[in-house]
């Protein structure tokens, strides 16, 4: 059996960013509409699958006394472009190291009509043997039911994403279909510029065959980083191969659990504290020997979701597992710190 490769089209491939700041200069200097209006304009005028174009040109017209017809003839200017100014600089190295040796395929979601738009003007359609396009109303759960379809034929299947909702789902459904493999692409460059195995930012071919960590068998932690101006809440292992070191909160995701209960959990019970999450922050991976916890990991690839949380209740309901204290200078830290990796989550 065969390895398939399948991108998300929106902030994978296609520069949605660029286009929508593209499409609105093109608007705002055609039909003297000011950005504002059009940002209002292009929220209201989503339905669950996200942008319409035309919807956004009747809400356009309606609004402001202008014509359907001459706001598309702006709106399909732009997507003309598409080849040329919204396709990512590393797509097509990709693509064509990629070829020979896997089955392409787009799974994307939105509206089909302009997906398949979007597609087409890429000129890209023909390294693709399948364009699979979902609804967007649950995302995650569809674009899940789609890669699991593909173990029917292929042994390995690659899947990129740059949804952080979406790759956390897909670690949590396939935590034991390691076959099935989430990476998270991050165009905006929010991680060090290092690369990190189940993170890119840029998209490389050889990144997956020469990656070790891609091939293991996958352990789940959940982390948790609670800040208060410059100070981080850090804990100290009190058992293990870590004994001793200290982390910010974090543990394994327990089976069935999901990625935020684990994260709540393993924060109320290693400081007995409760935390609202406020956001996703980010995915570090390492080698099992490098994570310091346990025999179990000395084969695997351990994927760390850190999520950024504030304290609701710092007057503890249960004694702490674990010795706490507030760093206010992490760089500058004599405590021995649970492996290199910490620095990322800092």
């Amino acid at each position: 059996m065969s390895t398939a490769v399948v991108l998300d089209w929106d902030g994978v491939v296609f520069d949605d960013d660029r286009f929508k700041e593209t499409l609105f200069s093109r608007l705002s200097e055609d039909h003297n509409i000011t950005k504002h209006q059009l940002e209002t304009a292009y929220q209201k005028s989503k339905d669950t699958n996200g942008y319409n174009d035309r919807r956004l040109a009747e809400f356009l017209a309606d609004k402001y006394d202008l014509h359907t017809s001459a706001l598309l003839t702006s709106i399909d200017a732009v997507m003309r472009q598409t080849e040329a100014k919204f396709i990512y600089a590393d797509i097509h190295n990709f693509i064509k190291d990629a070829l020979p040796h896997v089955s392409l395929m787009i799974l994307t979601a939105g509206d089909e009509r302009i997906q398949a738009e979007k597609i087409r003007h890429s000129n890209l359609r023909s390294a693709f043997v399948e364009v699979v396009t979902v609804s967007a109303g649950e995302t995650a759960i569809n674009k899940a039911s789609v890669l699991n379809s593909l173990l029917q034929n292929y042994e390995k299947v690659y899947f990129f994403d740059d949804k952080p909702s979406t790759i956390l789902h897909l670690h949590e459904t396939f935590r034991d279909e390691h076959r099935i493999i989430p990476i998270l692409v991050d165009r905006a460059s929010l991680y060090s510029s290092s690369p990190d195995t189940f993170v890119a930012q840029l998209l490389s071919y050889s990144s997956l065959i020469d990656s070790g960590l891609l091939h293991r068998p996958r352990t789940l932690i959940s982390a948790v980083r609670i800040k208060n101006q410059d100070a981080v809440f850090m804990v100290q292992e009190g058992s293990g191969a870590a004994k001793g070191l200290w982390t910010i909160p974090l543990g394994h995701v327990e089976p069935d659990e999901l990625l935020l209960e684990s994260a709540l959990r393993e924060v109320y019970e290693e400081t007995g504290l409760r935390v609202s999450i406020d956001v996703f922050y980010r995915l570090v991976t390492v080698d099992g020997k490098d994570y310091l916890g346990g025999e179990q990991d000395n084969t695997r690839s351990i994927i760390i979701a850190c999520f950024d949380a504030t304290i609701i209740d710092n007057n503890p309901s249960t004694t702490p597992e674990l010795t706490s204290m507030w760093v206010a200078d992490y760089a500058s830290t004599r405590l021995r710190l649970r492996g290199n990796w910490q620095s990322k989550l800092f």
